[in-house]
């Protein structure tokens, strides 16, 4: 496997939450807790503060970095996934 990124996201409205989806033409992994919120387990587990949040996933499965930059931070995002790949 490669390294992969999901997105996680704590919307409550799971609508709005796929039509952005769709409107941004996001690909990848797309998660979404509907019941969660700033104060939801998976919030706190992986310290969620805003939406939506990024997890780096290793060539394992396991999780690398569990608050990875946005993907519009290119040179840093490219910078972890190249550390990872070289693993």
């Amino acid at each position: 496997m490669d390294v992969e990124m999901i997105t996680i996201s704590i919307d409550t409205r799971v609508d709005a939450w796929r039509a952005k989806i769709t409107a941004m033409k996001m690909g990848g992994i797309q998660l979404i807790d509907s019941n969660g919120s700033v104060n939801s387990k998976i919030a706190k587990d992986y310290k969620i503060y805003g939406v939506p949040h990024f997890v780096l996933i290793d060539k394992e499965g396991c999780i690398a970095s569990a608050s990875a930059p946005r993907p519009s931070l290119e040179a840093e995002v490219e910078k972890q996934i190249n550390a990872l790949l070289q693993e």
